[in-house]
């Protein structure tokens, strides 16, 4: 399902969470392109919905829903997460990640629309926020502030996963990355896998 064999643990931990990199990363062809297909076609079925206008800080353009909470089914959604289980968890031994709950967010950005402008996730996100990149077109950059300062973009083609360092604890607040995403030229279809603290 995953080419896990591309998720080297001890390589991302020490790109990650050093304080003087940036925090984001991605890898190429992580997901197997029938399971991506596959996947394509079982949230083209979902209920979408328009995501507000304005989150905190950030103005954003994409329709969302989330399979945990919705009526029905979607096992192959499902298979992703379970399967991720297991990369993430030998990252979270070299990491000291705290132990959370996963949530699962899935987007749609039409072709043309807005993306989301810089901005920080939410506090409440922690250790790491994955995002798999099922279809379309768009480009993702991380940067110093909400005007754009010092952008760069990571390569997030189709198939790929983009990882993102959260803070493991509160003393890590201030490094969650700034970034956004632009410049949708084909409707752009996401997974992002995000952990919550456990209550």
């Amino acid at each position: 399902m995953l080419n896990t064999h591309l998720f080297n643990p001890k390589k991302i931990a020490e790109e990650l969470y050093n304080p003087e990199n940036i925090g984001v990363l991605s890898i190429n062809n992580f997901i197997d392109e029938r399971v991506r297909q596959n996947l394509l076609e079982e949230i083209s079925r979902a209920n979408y919905r328009k995501a507000q206008s304005q989150y905190g800080n950030a103005n954003q353009e994409f329709f969302y829903f989330e399979p945990d909470k919705e009526d029905r089914i979607f096992p192959i959604t499902s298979l992703l997460k379970l399967s991720y289980l297991i990369p993430y968890n030998k990252l979270a031994q070299k990491a000291n990640f705290q132990k959370t709950k996963t949530e699962v967010f899935v987007q749609k950005y039409r072709k043309s629309s807005l993306g989301i402008t810089p901005h920080k996730d939410n506090l409440a996100y922690r250790n790491l926020i994955s995002i798999f990149i099922l279809q379309g077109e768009g480009d993702f950059y991380v940067c110093s502030d909400r005007e754009k300062t010092n952008p760069v973009k990571i390569d997030s083609p189709q198939g790929s996963v983009i990882l993102m360092r959260a803070p493991r604890n509160i003393g890590e607040k201030n490094l969650r990355p700034m970034h956004y995403v632009e410049n949708i030229r084909r409707e752009r279809h996401v997974i992002t896998l995000r952990e919550k603290i456990l209550s």
